[in-house]
C-alpha cells in the first residue's frame, strides 16, 4: 500500500510539473514573435507577449491536434481568482489562479522593468532583461524556468533586431535584407529544421508563401508554429 501511495504521489507531482511548461511558440508570417503559449492543466493555455504580459487565455479546443493550425480558446469553466483592489497596484485585478495553478507578478517596488509582469506560473519562475540591457530587448522575457531566452540586439541587421534568437538550446534564424524581398524577415530555421519560401522568381500568387518545411514542428520538447 505504501509503495502504491508513493507511486501515486510521484506520478501526481510529475504530471503537475509537466502541466506548467512552454507548450508552443508562435511566429507571424513576417517572423515576429506572436506569443509564447504556456500550457496548464485542463488544456488551459496562457498566451504571453515577449514582455511577459498575458494577451489571451482560455481552454484550447484543439488541444493535442497539431494538424489544426487555427486556434480557438474557449472560456475556462473551472475556478478562477483575481487579485483584489487592496493588492499591489502593479497586479491588482489580474489573474491570481486558474484551477490549482497560482500566478504571481512583480510588484511596483520591484525592478521598474519587471513591475506588473508575471513572476511565476505554478512552479515556473520568470526573469526579464532590465532597462539597462540592449535597447532591442530590454524588458523582454529572459528566462522561463530553466529555459534561457535570447533576442537579437541593435548590433544585428535591421531585419533581425528584437526578434527571438533562442529558447534554451534551440536557435532561430531569419532571412535578412540580403535575401529576396518576399522572404526578408521570415523564419529561416528553428534548431536544425529549415524553411524555404517562394521568391520574386516564382509565380505572383505564390511569392512569400511557404515552399518547404512543416508549419508546426517540435524541437527540444517545444512546439513551434510559423504562420504563412
Amino acid at each position: 500500500m505504501k509503495k502504491l501511495i508513493v507511486s501515486f504521489l510521484v506520478l501526481f507531482i510529475s504530471q503537475w510539473a509537466i502541466a506548467q511548461q512552454i507548450g508552443r511558440v508562435l511566429f507571424t508570417k513576417n517572423g515576429q514573435l506572436e506569443s509564447i503559449e504556456m500550457e496548464l492543466p485542463e488544456t488551459v493555455v496562457l498566451k504571453l507577449s515577449k514582455d511577459g504580459q498575458i494577451s489571451q487565455w482560455g481552454a484550447n479546443r484543439y488541444a493535442g491536434r497539431d494538424e489544426i493550425l487555427r486556434e480557438k480558446l474557449d472560456p475556462y469553466v473551472g475556478r478562477v481568482e483575481y487579485y483584489r483592489e487592496n493588492d499591489n497596484e502593479a497586479f491588482r485585478g489580474k489573474i491570481r489562479s486558474i484551477g490549482t495553478i497560482a500566478i504571481t507578478y512583480y510588484a511596483s517596488f520591484d525592478n521598474p522593468a519587471f513591475a506588473g509582469k508575471i513572476k511565476s506560473i505554478g512552479s515556473l519562475q520568470f526573469d526579464y532583461y532590465t532597462l539597462q540591457d540592449n535597447e532591442a530587448f530590454k524588458g523582454n522575457i529572459k528566462r522561463i524556468g530553466n529555459a534561457d531566452i535570447a533576442w537579437y540586439s541593435t548590433f544585428d541587421l535591421d531585419d533581425l533586431k528584437g526578434k527571438l534568437k533562442s529558447i534554451g538550446n534551440t536557435s532561430i534564424t531569419y532571412y535578412s535584407s540580403l535575401d529576396d524581398t518576399f522572404i526578408r524577415g521570415k523564419v529561416k530555421s528553428i534548431g536544425g529544421s529549415t524553411y524555404q519560401y517562394y521568391t520574386s522568381f516564382d509565380r505572383k500568387e505564390l511569392r512569400g508563401l511557404l515552399k518547404s518545411g512543416q508549419p508546426v514542428r517540435t524541437v527540444n520538447g517545444i512546439k513551434y508554429l510559423v504562420r504563412f
